[in-house]
């Protein structure tokens, strides 16, 4: 496996079931979701989960629906993230006038890349790493989405967790065609 065998994998919904120490707003038994970037995600019985990307996942909005990161988010916070001075409301008011349907925007991005770190770094280089990190609001805002109907999750299969180390090779190969969902109490 990778760097994250023996810890979680990729973003999670689920259940409160302990809250840790000076956690506040959830309670045991809250439904929600979550994105554990630092500990590598959910495909797991229990995870633990960062409160601060932590939030309530609205009754509307199913466990597989509030599957919402990955295909969703990585080219908001792209966009968001490496065009300033442009602030994220700038984009998601823009992305979610076009009913949650997501706009390549990519190429753009990738000149604006450039333009931006040659201006930041006065450097010719090609490459330079480039960290994105979630924010709580941004996944407040996906879920808000999700319960509008405005951006549905497209799922690509799903396993129960007796199966996961399937769901895992096949999201290894690369060739999914939305989310691999791997769910606690799936059956065979």
């Amino acid at each position: 496996m990778n760097s994250c065998h023996g810890r979680t994998v990729g973003d999670l919904s689920g259940e409160v079931v302990e809250l840790g120490g000076g956690v506040s707003g959830f309670k045991p038994g809250d439904k929600v979701v979550s994105m554990s970037f630092p500990n590598c995600g959910g495909l797991a019985e229990y995870a633990v989960a960062p409160a601060s990307l932590t939030v309530a996942r609205p009754p509307e909005v199913t466990p597989d629906g509030a599957a919402l990161r990955s295909p969703s988010g990585r080219r908001y916070d792209a966009v968001a993230h490496c065009a300033p001075p442009a602030p994220w409301p700038v984009f998601r008011d823009a992305l979610a006038d076009a009913g949650g349907v997501v706009v390549d925007l990519t190429p753009g991005v990738a000149a604006t890349v450039r333009s931006f770190l040659h201006r930041v770094t006065f450097s010719k280089k090609r490459l330079v790493p480039l960290i994105l990190m979630p924010k709580k609001e941004e996944m407040e805002w996906l879920v808000d989405m999700a319960k509008q109907g405005k951006l549905k999750t497209t799922i690509d299969s799903q396993y129960p967790l007796s199966r996961a180390q399937e769901a895992w090779a096949k999201s290894m190969e690369g060739h999914a065609t939305g989310k691999i969902v791997v769910e606690m109490g799936g059956t065979e």
